[in-house]
């Protein structure tokens, strides 16, 4: 779990990273696994 600042900090290692900021806590997969596994779905898929 990152800050917002340190998740979009990745861009300057990796300016092609494909970043979602989602609001939530320590539970994340558990509050928004749908939409989660959606998106890892989407990465994979490419």
């Amino acid at each position: 779990m990152f800050v917002e600042a340190g998740g979009w900090a990745y861009r300057n290692d990796l300016p092609n990273a494909e970043i979602h900021q989602l609001e939530g806590g320590h539970f994340l997969l558990e509050e928004y696994h749908l939409q989660i596994a959606s998106l890892i779905k989407d990465f994979f898929s490419r």
